[in-house]
């Protein structure tokens, strides 16, 4: 069993751009059986913010925007191994969730107001044999959703509910000469807003180390995006090392495209490309005629790696990135804006047997496209910025396994630049200079005897 709390505050990096947050967690593992577990999770998270996104130009931004977000999460889970090579998964969700968002900025006055509560179960049935294995499962989610909108002096109520089942099998095959298939397809049947929808999405991947050395991964697959509590699934994410799932709106189609091939050149230097393209289809709502519609996004992207380790105390790394977001409407798709971005990662790591280390990284970042220029009615512009951003930290592993302390900087120069931030929840970014000092704390007072420590 376990009891967690975590708290963070920070005023961000510009007027308007704080974040309070607090979670609270309690987990419990119980096995009842030698091959029978049950496991109960409760979380509950607040959080009060700004505006937190990161645009193109860094004087756009909301002065006013104030949202909240309270959450409570309850999860069940069980587990039963019928033998070594056969285990079945069980997963209940149960979410409650209250979001308030309002502004009023320039003469525009908008405040919202959304109550959810959804219920997600999964149930996963899993197979290893020495030349095949699958997993096959299938869950069911059930929302409810009430909406208060208020625009200028106009209220808009809506209340709706959302109901979706999915199934889906994956067969992995061992092939001679050191290759693997797999081999899948899922089934979705989604009912609510903006449309009823059922889809059947095929899997297919593909791996083969024609040398030791050398690994191809070849991957296709269509996904469609459902409706998950807490961004928690039983369903693989991936297809021969391809990610599967994105943070896109619930109902959106996809498919996926990738080739990719891992090299290790000497024992010490290792390198890499990947190439995958991938078309989405948005839902959303005309602005002509009211109905729902779908917009195709096209997203492409690349990437390069070079790692080095030319003895145990250093390691060095160097990459190349590149991500292309070409909607065919962006006045439709304000988030999602016509952009190209390419990044170059340079890394230098040091690790002395002594305890200390240290990193060095410095990006080049380079982004063109087509951006919002301000809050509704959307305007939007050409534009494009290239710069360097470098971060840095030096850390000592304290003795007799007391933790790791470490001195951390990020965007040391203080850097200015605009940059339009795509995935809000992973930023690659930070603007202006960050100093942190972490303590990870491992008292070897609490390790009294391996006797007492269970895998």
């Amino acid at each position: 069993y376990s009891f967690g709390q975590f708290y963070h505050k920070t005023n961000g990096f510009r007027e308007n751009n704080d974040l309070n947050q607090t979670l609270y967690n309690g987990f419990v593992q119980i096995s009842l059986t030698p091959n029978a577990t049950i496991q109960a999770e409760f979380r509950s998270t607040e959080t009060v913010t700004g505006d937190l996104e990161l645009r193109f130009d860094p004087t756009y931004f909301s002065p006013t925007r104030r949202r909240s977000i309270d959450m409570k999460t309850y999860r069940l889970g069980f587990h039963y191994g019928f033998a070594p090579r056969s285990d079945l998964l069980v997963s209940l969700f149960y979410q409650d969730r209250v979001e308030k968002d309002a502004l009023s900025d320039g003469g525009f006055r908008f405040s919202a107001k959304g109550e959810e509560s959804g219920f997600n179960g999964e149930v996963q049935y899993l197979f290893r044999a020495d030349q095949f294995s699958f997993i096959a499962g299938g869950g069911s989610f059930d929302g409810n959703q009430a909406t208060d909108v208020t625009i200028f002096s106009d209220t808009f109520k809506e209340i709706s509910n959302e109901r979706h089942t999915n199934l889906y099998v994956y067969s992995f095959v061992n092939f001679p000469f050191n290759s693997a298939l797999t081999v899948g397809v899922s089934g979705d049947s989604f009912e609510g807003q903006p449309l009823d929808k059922d889809q059947l999405n095929p899997k297919l991947g593909f791996t083969w180390n024609p040398t030791p050395t050398t690994t191809l991964r070849l991957a296709g697959f269509r996904v469609f995006k459902r409706p998950i509590i807490s961004n928690q699934t039983l369903e693989p994410t991936h297809v021969s090392g391809f990610q599967q799932f994105f943070q896109d709106l619930d109902t959106t189609d996809s498919t996926r495209y990738g080739i990719a091939m891992d090299q290790t050149l000497t024992p010490n230097l290792f390198s890499g490309l990947e190439f995958s393209k991938r078309d989405v289809a948005v839902p959303a709502i005309s602005v002509n005629t009211g109905r729902p519609i779908e917009l195709d996004v096209d997203e492409r992207t690349a990437r390069f790696y070079l790692y080095w380790t030319p003895n145990k105390w250093v390691a060095v790394s160097a990459e190349y990135q590149a991500e292309r977001f070409d909607p065919d409407e962006i006045t439709a798709i304000p988030e999602a804006p016509k952009i190209k971005t390419e990044l170059v990662p340079l890394g230098f790591n040091f690790f002395h047997p002594n305890g200390f280390s240290g990193k060095l990284k410095t990006t080049f970042f380079a982004q063109e496209g087509i951006f919002e220029d301000k809050l509704p009615p959307f305007d939007f512009y050409h534009g494009k910025d290239r710069f360097w951003l470098v971060d840095a930290s030096i850390g000592y592993r304290l003795p007799r396994q007391q933790g790791i302390l470490t001195i951390e900087a990020k965007n040391l120069f203080n850097e200015t630049f605009k940059y339009k931030e795509i995935d809000l929840v992973n930023p690659k970014i930070q603007p202006g200079r960050l100093f942190s000092l972490k303590w990870m704390l491992a008292p070897h007072s609490f390790l009294r005897s391996e006797r007492t420590l269970r895998p």
